[in-house]
């Protein structure tokens, strides 16, 4: 037991030796020790205060303020940079950023964020700036009194963090930087709790390492390679009823947060192909006069091979009395609580009402047979309680949405077993006036 716990405690020691060696630069601010450039003048002060060190910049005009020793991190390893800010007495919406630079100022990486929750991520080269990342507005980051921003590489792929929030995701670019530290925009104050570089030690006797040692510029490249090509999707368009081909649908290409990027339409054979820039997660919905809108998320990763991807649409012709399930439209074991896998259904069922404001739903909710039928009709009605709910949250009149419980009564499997009682367990929508 002794030697058991001896070893253990040798495990922890190593670990935590191993971490601190894996800290490359961190400032706390507890005093300039890394000589911060922050020569005050009438426009831009810097100093350490509590703690933190206080940036504020009362020119028209952004200003940098950097770390002036070189910081060199080898695009060989991976690497973690990260950082702690928040605001301070700003009225209008201001913007700073985590910056990697070189020490001409031509060249740069930027990792910025709006005190209201927008990112953004860019470099520029010989001063031409290219966006990676166009300002993307977060809700669940506005009202956020700290930001803590994150950039970690691992392998061939950076990814951006901003309060462990996933930002965004982009090839490593093999920027080398010379200096680190901050950039604020116009009539701009914030103060800095800590910067952290976490990076595996560096052997400057790597021949690949050395020569670049001497080169104080930045260096980050842009390459004409797959990542830059756009993403794609393909497919044709069908009646769902007669097998048709429909043409002139509209399909419209949205990235996660519902920011639409791109659209087209059928041509007369009902091909599409619908582009965007590369996004790790999109979704498509196709749209046509006297249909159901369908949709459908699909996912790329940095290193798939393809960035295309085919899919067929089958889209359901709207008619009066016509009854429609809910597919995937799922609840917690036993009670009418909506899990998360639902959400996107019942998205595509609203987005279908908005386009067609004159249509009204009646909502009917199953279960299977297990419980009582008394309880099983409380279930059912509760489950379309809050489905309505959710589409009255969702912007849908309320007037425009009927509903009623079913329990057990109307079962379209066998209840002989688990595997197609849950086929039971349902929500349908009947359209009743359009």
């Amino acid at each position: 037991m002794r030697k058991f716990l001896i070893f253990i405690s040798f495990l922890i020691y190593y670990s935590q030796i191993s971490a601190q060696e894996n800290i490359f630069f961190r400032d706390d601010f507890k005093d300039n020790t890394f000589k911060w450039n922050y020569d005050p003048n009438r426009e831009l002060t810097v100093f350490i205060e509590d703690s933190c060190l206080v940036i504020n910049n009362i020119s028209s005009l952004s200003q940098p303020v950097r770390y002036v020793r070189n910081l060199f991190l080898c695009n060989d390893s991976n690497f973690v940079i990260e950082t702690k800010f928040k605001f301070s007495g700003v009225e209008e919406e201001s913007f700073a950023a985590l910056i990697w630079h070189s020490r001409d100022k031509s060249n740069g990486f930027y990792f910025e964020i709006s005190n209201l929750g927008k990112v953004r991520v860019w470099g520029n080269k010989m001063s031409k700036s290219v966006d990676f990342m166009p300002s993307t507005e977060f809700p669940a980051l506005s009202g956020e009194e700290w930001f803590i921003l994150k950039i970690k590489k691992t392998g061939q792929t950076q990814y951006f963090y901003v309060n462990n929030i996933l930002v965004f995701t982009s090839p490593y670019r093999g920027q080398l930087g010379a200096e680190i530290g901050f950039a604020i925009s116009k009539f701009t104050n914030i103060s800095v709790d800590y910067i952290q570089v976490e990076h595996a030690p560096i052997k400057e006797t790597n021949s690949k390492i050395a020569e670049k040692l001497s080169d104080d510029d930045l260096f980050w490249i842009i390459k004409e390679e797959k990542y830059k090509e756009q993403i794609s999707i393909i497919g044709k368009i069908y009646d769902m009823n007669t097998g048709g081909l429909i043409k002139d649908a509209e399909v419209l290409m949205f990235d996660s947060i519902d920011n639409q990027l791109s659209t087209t339409h059928s041509d007369a054979e009902g091909n599409f192909l619908v582009q965007t820039k590369f996004a790790e997660q999109v979704v498509v919905k196709v749209r046509h006069d006297g249909f159901l809108m369908n949709a459908k998320d699909f996912s790329f990763s940095v290193n798939d091979e393809s960035f295309e991807r085919k899919h067929d649409f089958y889209l359901q012709r709207i008619e009066v009395g016509k009854v429609f399930a809910l597919k995937n439209v799922l609840f917690a074991q036993g009670n009418a609580d909506l899990l998360s896998e639902s959400f996107f259904e019942l998205n595509k069922l609203a987005d279908m009402m908005k386009d067609n404001p004159k249509i009204e739903i009646e909502l009917a909710g199953h279960t299977d047979n297990s419980g009582t039928t008394e309880k099983n009709l409380i279930l059912s009605e509760d489950r379309v309680n809050s489905v309505k709910k959710y589409l009255i949250n969702r912007g849908i009149s309320e007037t425009r949405i009927t509903g009623k419980g079913y329990g057990g009564e109307f079962p379209i499997a066998s209840n002989n077993s688990d595997l197609t009682r849950r086929l039971n367990r349902r929500v349908e929508f009947k359209i009743v006036k359009m």
